[in-house]
């Protein structure tokens, strides 16, 4: 199905000089390009999901459908698992899938749009909407407004919040750790004191010792633990 059209878009790929070209053609091409990847990636999406729905990732000894995609299509694990949430929320919401198939949206937008109208079935054209008609920004501060205007109560939006917390972390190539969280404001808070208290702690270490900036052997210790209070502390230098 596709192999005529990967060895054109190859042959293009291959061919393309940039630096020939004036400004005017290169915004052309590069609106052209956009559309093409944003159509490629709905239906990368669409058979992540099917991959998903059918476990055939289970006969390559994968632990997950997300491990899978990850590893077909050279991403990491975090991207491969937003990619399946927002294929299993399209499924629900009719309009915005058809705009994702039809390239009018990205992923980054067909996801937010997910996200919002899966909270408020009767916002998605509105979503549809704003998803043409304003930044990536402004598309997410409308859909937060709409998650928050769909909750019954506090103790609903705090419990959605909880429920949806996540974290992941990796080691990249140079062997720098790497660490992605999602978590509800009182939890942030308690992290962020935690945090800030053990990096207090090293800084005036090292400015005890005369130094600008903490030793490379440094490591982090069992003094970072979570902390009540949602304050970050101050730092005391002695």
């Amino acid at each position: 199905m596709f192999a005529q059209v990967l060895g054109e878009l190859e042959q293009i790929s291959r061919q393309l000089v940039p630096a020939a070209l004036d400004g005017r053609h290169a915004v052309g091409l590069f609106n052209d390009a956009a559309r093409a990847e944003r159509l490629c990636t709905a239906i990368k999406s669409r058979l992540a999901r099917r991959v998903e729905e059918t476990r055939v990732w289970r006969e390559s000894g994968h632990r997950s459908a997300a491990n899978w995609v990850a590893e077909a299509a050279g991403e990491t694990i975090g991207a491969a698992s937003r990619t399946l949430e927002t294929a299993r929320a399209l499924d629900a919401l009719p309009e915005t899938e058809a705009a994702f198939r039809s390239g009018r949206l990205s992923e980054v937008q067909a996801a937010e749009v997910a996200g919002a109208a899966a909270a408020e079935p009767h916002a998605e054209a509105e979503l549809l909407e704003a998803a043409g008609s304003t930044s990536v920004k402004g598309l997410r501060d409308r859909c937060r407004q709409v998650r928050a205007g769909a909750e019954a109560d506090d103790r609903a939006w705090a419990r959605r919040l909880h429920v949806e917390r996540r974290a992941h972390e990796w080691t990249d190539p140079e062997g720098a750790y790497h660490l992605t969280a999602r978590l509800a404001p009182d939890a942030g808070a308690r992290f962020s004191s935690a945090w800030r208290a053990h990096t207090d702690r090293i800084f005036c270490e090292a400015r005890r010792a005369g130094r600008r900036s903490p030793a490379l052997h440094t490591r982090p210790t069992r003094s970072l633990r979570w902390r009540r209070k949602g304050r970050a502390s101050r730092s005391r230098c002695g």
